[in-house]
């Protein structure tokens, strides 16, 4: 996996994959993509101010130029965020979560300031009780629960599920 930090992919080998930082008119790939991994997606109109939040920045997983996934962060505070992670179906299970937590985490560093250069904040994010193969990845990579959220999704049948609150601690 190659981090680029660059919309330039067009010297890329055709199954190679690059991440790169999603452009301020993007809001409508990142709808679709968002509409393809969640039964409660985002509109285009909820992440257009999302996108101009101050601290935030959002990574696109692409290869052969056809976007796969994307993650949404928001840092400020000493702390920062993960609003959104998401890959499409057919791009799963070929760790590109990790790879956009990863590229996530050193945006964040290069983005540090001050005394904190060298020091990356805690990185804190939801996901439902129930999303196995997600809470399996933040495991592996170091998060911890640190707290719950009781009935804080909402599905269409009506019933309701715990968010886990995780915290990774560079």
């Amino acid at each position: 996996m190659k981090i680029e930090m660059t919309h330039d992919v067009t010297n890329k080998a055709p199954h190679e994959r690059t991440i790169r930082p999603a452009g301020e008119t993007e809001s409508p790939l990142l709808a679709r993509l968002h509409k393809e991994c969640f039964a409660k997606a985002w509109s285009q109109k909820q992440i257009m101010p999302m996108l101009a939040m101050p601290g935030a920045f959002v990574l696109v997983a692409e290869r052969a130029g056809m976007a796969e996934g994307f993650i949404m962060v928001r840092s400020g505070g000493g702390e920062a965020e993960i609003l959104t992670i998401c890959v499409v179906p057919s791009a799963r299970g070929h760790r590109l979560g990790q790879h956009l937590i990863t590229a996530s985490l050193a945006h964040l560093l290069a983005c540090a300031e001050g005394e904190d250069a060298k020091a990356l904040p805690p990185l804190f994010l939801e996901v439902a009780e129930s999303n196995q193969a997600a809470r399996a990845l933040y495991v592996r990579m170091g998060f911890e629960v640190v707290g719950k959220r009781p009935n804080y999704y909402r599905h269409d049948d009506g019933s309701q599920e715990t968010a886990l609150m995780m915290k990774l601690q560079p």
